[in-house]
């Protein structure tokens, strides 16, 4: 006879809260001590179910059996068994304490920048260890703390709106339930950076990746001055591992790396846009149980602001080009899932050489939010990334109403301008940039994994 069907628990996160653990602590014992999952087959590794009964069992096995107490014994005998117990159970309090007190207070908890040092304390604001960067000119905690952790909405001189990305980060990102710290090196000059430091609770340093690497484009070599913008980790795939993605720009110029590393700080993925990159998101849009890389920023060859999607597991090459002088002569054609690009407007067209996208915003009601820089509209997507609604910003119909009085543009704010824009968005779809929503053909080819 099959089992009840209020014992059946359907997914990771069923499982998780039946058992009081997140999802990857629950793949780890699943893994390490047996823990009773099951898969449905061809369905993908995030497609789980296990039963409320047998999970109990496999609890009750885990479990420590306590001591009986004999009622046929003669009281002495109890009283000094009662004895016994209550000092093995204050034996056993006190291991606890001495095991894991120590451990709880040397785990990362925060961090502060002095001088040249990064110093790492704990929970109480107790120091656990330094790490001299050696750079006079290491910028200060406040300049870090406004990149720490999360991906957050910044404020710069003129507007408020521009996204900050992580450069410092105290989080587990291999499972073990105790804090690493992920640390790119910012210095005031914005030289001697690019490099992404990975240390251990106790201070050493595990991995290091340089983003900088020497390239040519067209018939012209860059530098591997490089330096890191930001970067976010998750569990994309839901295999129970984090993913970490890592922005970096060149100091000067367009080319910018955009990397995917493992816990190990093995890289998984890079890709090379001719163009900066400025903000990430992490979103399933297709619903296979996967979340997709988005990532926005410009095309400098275009002079447009361009939206960049990616399969976390397959990720490669470099931006497609027109032009010799922005392509990457030793990189292979992008295996992107998307790229788009959206057209300019007659008014940011009069003051700025090119525009671009600087925040993405994911909504409940099923769309994204797209943000450009310049011209301050806001692009909204369905999730086959189709243009379903524009909106003008006070500021672009203020500067619009500027321009027209000084005769600069004679455009009208109406419909038809809405819909000019929405129809201007274009899609590569691996040959040539297309109007209709489209897929990269390089990212279904043999060896891909496209829907």
């Amino acid at each position: 006879m099959g089992k009840e069907k209020h014992d059946l628990l359907q997914t990771w996160k069923e499982i998780s809260a039946y058992l009081g653990c997140d999802s990857r602590t629950c793949a780890r014992w699943e893994r390490d001590l047996g823990l009773p999952v099951y898969r449905l087959k061809g369905m993908g590794k995030s497609r789980v179910f296990a039963y409320r009964s047998e999970i109990d069992a496999w609890r009750g096995k885990r479990a420590h059996s306590r001591p009986l107490e004999n009622k046929s014994e003669p009281s002495s005998r109890r009283k000094r068994m009662k004895v016994h117990y209550f000092v093995l159970a204050a034996a056993v309090v006190m291991a606890a304490v001495l095991i894991f007190l120590p451990r709880s207070s040397k785990n990362p908890a925060d961090f502060r920048i002095e001088d040249s040092e990064l110093v790492v304390v704990n929970d109480k604001g107790r120091e656990l260890w330094r790490y001299d960067t050696e750079k006079k000119n290491l910028v200060d905690d406040e300049a870090y703390r406004e990149r720490s952790q999360y991906r957050r909405r910044g404020q710069t001189l003129r507007r408020v709106n521009k996204v900050f990305l992580p450069q410092i980060m105290i989080a587990d990102i291999d499972g073990d339930a105790v804090h690493e710290v992920l640390f790119s090196i910012q210095t005031q000059d914005e030289f001697g950076e690019g490099e992404l430091l990975c240390f251990d609770a106790s201070g050493t340093e595990i991995w290091r990746f340089q983003t900088g690497m020497k390239l040519v484009f067209g018939r012209d070599p860059y530098s591997g001055d490089y330096r890191i913008s930001g970067f976010m980790i998750d569990d994309l795939d839901f295999d129970g591992n984090i993913e970490i993605v890592v922005i970096a720009d060149h100091k000067y110029y367009f080319p910018t790396r955009l990397s995917v590393l493992d816990a190990n700080g093995k890289v998984r993925g890079d890709f090379w846009n001719s163009g900066r990159l400025v903000d990430l998101q992490f979103l399933d849009l297709n619903g296979n149980g996967k979340k997709e890389i988005l990532t926005a920023g410009m095309n400098n060859e275009y002079k447009c602001p361009v939206l960049v999607v990616f399969d976390v597991g397959w990720i490669e090459g470099a931006s497609p080009q027109e032009n010799n002088e922005y392509t990457c002569s030793a990189c292979k054609p992008g295996t992107e899932m998307y790229y788009l690009r959206f057209p300019r407007t007659d008014v940011d067209r009069l003051d700025f050489l090119m525009d671009c996208i600087w925040r993405i915003d994911i909504f409940k009601n099923g769309r994204v939010s797209l943000m450009t820089h310049r011209s301050n509209i806001f692009y909204e997507l369905d999730y086959d990334l189709k243009p379903v609604d524009v909106r003008l910003s006070n500021s672009f119909e203020q500067a619009h109403r500027k321009a027209v009085r000084e005769g600069r543009i004679s455009s009208v704010l109406n419909n038809d301008y809405i819909e000019a824009l929405k129809d201007g968005v274009r899609y590569f779809d691996g040959q040539e940039w297309v109007s209709e929503p489209s897929m990269n053909s390089l990212y279904r080819s043999p060896g891909g994994s496209g829907r």
